[in-house]
Parts: structure tokens; C-alpha cells; sequence
């Protein structure tokens, strides 16, 4: 009977643990959109990914938003994750970032006003930072979080954002 009480509470942790990342990463916040894509679908082994990730402003209002959108690996402090990138390799399993990251705190000027229907846009080079060494299809997608305000203390927009998913294969 422990047994069984043992393994049931062990599988109603992990279906909170699960519920709460799928709530704390939301494919559209409100009036913004994040949106990833490629330039292109098919690459040679040893050919550059770039990725594009934008973030736009689909509302009326004008938030206050972190336009760094500086890369960082998903296990970073909260205050320097900015965007994250999810790699699914061929097998299916997680490419880890192949790179330490060493960044600064937001300053004043990385934030901006946002105006309705105006977007930012970051292009990163993702072979210098994942390995694509296994000839297949990946799975991409990118998360746009923001826990800080701007030294000033003016409140920015706060939260994460989920992109879209893409898929890429390599040769």
C-alpha cells in the first residue's frame, strides 16, 4: 500500500511541476507576440542557423519592454534570462547551450516604449552556441522572459512569452 501511496504522490507532483511551467510560459501575454523563424528550412552540416526572434506589440497600449533580448541559457538567474531558446535534436532530447554567457544587468537604455504595432527583432547565430552535429530534424522554439524594470524604477512589462515552434533539419 506504500507503494502505490508512494508512486501516486510522486506522479501528482510532477503534474503540478508540469501544470506550473505550462502556466508560467503563455504563447501571447496580453498585446504581445513573439515570433521566431529561419533563414531557411534545410541546412548543410556545416552551414550557419540564424534565427530571427521578434517581438511585437499587437494591442492598443504601449508597454515599457526590455529590447536587449539578450540570449541565456534557460537556468540562468531570473533577471538575466531574456530570451531562451528550447532545441529539440533528432532523438528528441534537449541540445544543451554549448556556451557560458556572461552578462551585464539591464541599464536604462537597453528598455524601450514599444508603440502599437511596432516590433523589435534580434537575429542570433545558433551553431555558435548549440551543437547540430547529428544530421536530422530539430525542434526550435524561443522563450522571451522579463523580471526587471529599468534602473529609473519605471515598471516595465513582466512575464514570459512563448514563441511558435519551428522545425529545421540538417544534413
Amino acid at each position: 500500500m506504500r507503494t502505490v501511496r508512494s508512486i501516486f504522490f510522486v506522479w501528482l507532483a510532477s503534474f503540478m511541476v508540469s501544470c506550473s511551467l505550462i502556466n508560467s510560459t503563455r504563447q501571447n501575454e496580453g498585446d504581445l507576440m513573439l515570433t521566431l523563424s529561419f533563414n531557411a528550412d534545410d541546412y548543410a552540416a556545416d552551414a550557419p542557423i540564424q534565427a530571427f526572434v521578434q517581438l511585437q506589440n499587437t494591442g492598443s497600449e504601449s508597454p515599457l519592454i526590455n529590447q536587449r533580448m539578450a540570449m541565456n541559457s534557460p537556468a540562468a538567474p531570473k533577471e538575466l534570462r531574456e530570451v531562451a531558446f528550447i532545441v529539440l535534436g533528432p532523438t528528441g532530447t534537449e541540445v544543451p547551450l554549448g556556451a557560458r554567457i556572461n552578462l551585464r544587468p539591464p541599464t536604462e537604455s537597453d528598455f524601450t516604449v514599444l508603440a502599437p504595432g511596432a516590433a523589435v527583432q534580434r537575429d542570433y547565430s545558433l551553431r555558435e552556441f548549440y551543437s547540430f552535429d547529428q544530421p536530422g530534424q530539430y525542434t526550435i522554439s524561443a522563450v522571451y522572459q522579463n523580471s526587471s524594470d529599468p534602473p529609473s524604477g519605471v515598471d516595465s512589462w513582466k512575464g514570459d512569452l512563448q514563441s511558435n515552434i519551428v522545425i529545421i533539419t540538417v544534413r
